[in-house]
């Protein structure tokens, strides 16, 4: 295939030739580094020693971060808000976004998905990659979708539905294998394991096998911590938020 910048061919070799054709990355998987600052990354990501400020473009994403505050002490959500900061900063008049949004709660998505609107009005042009189609009728004007390396549906998002791409994503019928697991009925009832510590179970409450629980917070509030409670030697199995540095 061929890349086309403005409607002309163009050939990419490094990260430098994306800079200077004001293409920005935000990739899936952090790139700041953790003993630097929130302003060193920034100013490193744009090339400049003074530190300066990253743009008018990224002021809405810069609530929680602390110029100061160092990277490795920030949680996954304003990682996450760093990384497209520091794309901003580099001046990308295209911004191409690796699922930005999954690490986030529903509420920073559209925080996330306002500020990426509101960089196209400016005249800028992004490409969101996503598999929550609830983003892609929020956010995208035209939708591209893949399947096994091949381009099966691509045109404006007005007129689609999510059993539309659903279908496009999986195939005929794919619609129904979704629904099936996603209705799946609860099975056992029972009582499951109970730890005696009160942080695992969630203030003295029991946990039943087949029952999801959920825990709501903002970033903070110290769900984080809960759930690293006494893992070790528990017998509970831990997904951690960020599987890059911590999953193994």
């Amino acid at each position: 295939g061929t890349i086309r910048v403005d409607g002309r061919v163009v050939e990419i070799r490094s990260p430098r030739d994306a800079r200077v054709l004001g293409l920005g990355m935000v990739h899936q998987h952090f790139t700041s580094i953790g003993a630097l600052t929130v302003a060193e990354n920034v100013a490193l990501a744009a090339g400049r020693r003074d530190g300066g400020a990253p743009g008018r473009s990224s002021e809405g994403l810069l609530v929680g971060l602390e110029p100061c505050a160092l990277v490795e002490s920030l949680p996954v959500a304003l990682r996450q808000r760093l990384e497209i900061v520091k794309a901003l900063a580099t001046g990308a008049t295209t911004l191409l976004l690796d699922e930005p949004s999954a690490v986030l709660a529903p509420g920073e998505v559209e925080d996330v998905l306002r500020l990426v609107r509101a960089f196209v009005v400016g005249g800028g042009s992004a490409v969101l990659i996503t598999h929550k189609l609830p983003e892609v009728f929020a956010a995208a004007d035209r939708v591209t979708v893949l399947r096994q390396g091949a381009v099966i549906r691509h045109g404006p998002v007005k007129g689609e539905t999510e059993r539309s791409l659903v279908e496009a994503m999986l195939g005929a019928g794919g619609g129904g294998e979704i629904a099936s697991v996603t209705g799946a009925s609860r099975r056992g009832g029972g009582p499951g394991r109970r730890e005696r510590n009160a942080a695992m179970s969630l203030g003295g409450h029991p946990v039943y096998a087949g029952e999801i629980t959920g825990i709501a917070a903002v970033v903070g509030n110290g769900q984080r911590e809960l759930l690293r409670a006494h893992l070790r030697g528990s017998g509970v199995a831990f997904v951690p938020e960020d599987r890059s540095t911590e999953g193994l």
